[in-house]
């Protein structure tokens, strides 16, 4: 992550090269648990952002959700609440925009009055202090947040394509309520009464070398929450609202990487603490993916993918699709550059499918970069190859050629 940051800033000016810093320092000082030093260092370095990138900049952005984040794990709520209310305010907006509409009611029906409510063009997650956020990099485009009146009653500018609405209270939250572009932009948003969400993953070894282990949960209803598990194994989401749940494990190593190690279905009941052990089947091996362009052409970067047994698969949202019933671990996410290949850890032996999206060039250009990644996940192409894994060695390499670029960057 250090040499990634520092090859970015080649070209930029001097404070936003400290800035960048200052964003590396906190994420280790988060990631050896100092907060407090974690949250003065984000302060800084969204501070420069502004200076010199502007509110509206995916950066400054990214920097607004980090501190965001420390300032509720703080109990810094007022000061995290005027954060979040600016990152909406400052964003780039949308060129076209329309009124958002509706009411909040709870599950008998009555109005709920001083509710939060959300709109955003992906549904918002609920972070580890259990209160809903809007993802990050999505605030400028056509995002707002607001309160319920005195009859529930609510109204909201928005982005004019398509959008998700939610609300939520200390009592509970709605799921994401979607409003498709074109059509009428008034919702109805019912809280689900809240239910605690706990437990243990396992097998625990204390001093076991991992990286940041997150758990997330999923409904059908586009419901998401995601929290961290501690250093002994457990996990607890205070605030989760009734539903049927996966439950998945997932190890980070990176922005953007990792590996699932888990998933289990549960059942959480409102008012009612559920409790469930999670076991984690660790394999033995580290298998590298490094990835060749095809007639020796060098292919810059590259998203891979690793994902258990054969199927096919022809675009990003069947590798979804996939995770999605991947059960018990083995399926993971990478990217690899020059002289740098995909790594997968804890990797167990068997058949396995390799997906992977080489980045056409000009991806690192602000707006085009921006473009492709908003494209849906049915229009993001993947070159897929099968592999086995064996037993042994416990470190491991496969090459695969894939054409340079599979699609012309968005323009």
């Amino acid at each position: 992550a250090a040499l990634k940051t520092l090859r970015q800033m080649a070209g930029e000016s001097p404070t936003t090269r400290v800035g960048r810093a200052l964003f590396l320092l906190a994420e280790i000082r988060a990631h050896l648990k100092q907060s407090g030093e974690a949250t003065r260092l984000r302060r800084e370095a969204l501070a420069m952002f502004r200076e010199t990138l502007g509110d509206g900049h995916r950066q400054t952005q990214r920097a607004a959700l980090m501190l965001l984040v420390s300032l509720r794990a703080g109990g810094h709520f007022d000061e995290a609440r005027a954060l979040e209310e600016r990152r909406i305010a400052r964003a780039r907006p949308p060129a076209k925009r329309r009124t958002v509409t509706g009411k909040v009611i709870d599950a008998r029906g009555d109005p709920q009055p001083g509710a939060r409510v959300m709109v955003s063009p992906r549904p918002p997650i609920a972070d580890s202090y259990n209160t809903a956020l809007l993802q990050h990099g999505f605030a400028g485009t056509g995002a707002a947040i607001g309160e319920a009146g005195p009859d529930g009653a609510f109204s909201l500018s928005a982005g004019a394509g398509d959008l998700f609405a939610v609300a939520e209270s200390d009592a509970g939250r709605s799921p994401p309520v979607p409003i498709k572009a074109g059509k009428p932009a008034r919702v109805v948003l019912t809280l689900i009464d809240f239910g605690r969400l706990e437990g243990q993953v396992t097998p625990w070894k204390a001093g076991e070398h991992w990286g940041l282990l997150t758990l997330s949960a999923y409904a059908e209803n586009h419901m998401a929450l995601v929290t961290d598990v501690g250093d002994d194994g457990r996990f607890a989401i205070a605030r989760i609202p009734a539903g049927d749940y996966d439950v998945r494990v997932l190890e980070a190593r990176g922005e953007g990487e990792g590996t699932l190690l888990a998933t289990i279905h549960t059942r959480v009941r409102p008012h009612t603490t559920t409790t469930m052990t999670i076991p984690v089947d660790i394999g033995p091996v580290t298998l590298d993916v490094a990835v060749k362009g095809e007639g020796g052409v060098k292919v810059l970067s590259a998203a891979v993918n690793l994902m258990p047994g054969r199927g096919r698969v022809r675009s990003f949202a069947d590798i979804l699709h996939r995770v999605e019933g991947a059960g018990q671990g083995g399926s993971g996410a990478a990217f690899s550059t020059p002289g740098r290949p995909a790594r997968f850890a804890h990797v167990r032996a068997g058949t396995y499918t390799v997906c992977v999206t080489p980045f056409p060039h000009g991806i690192h250009h602000p707006r085009r970069g921006e473009r492709y990644r908003d494209l849906p996940e049915d229009r993001i192409p993947v070159d897929c190859h099968p592999i086995t894994v064996a037993e042994t060695p416990a470190e491991q390499t496969v090459t695969v050629t894939v054409p340079p670029t599979l699609s012309p960057l968005p323009r």
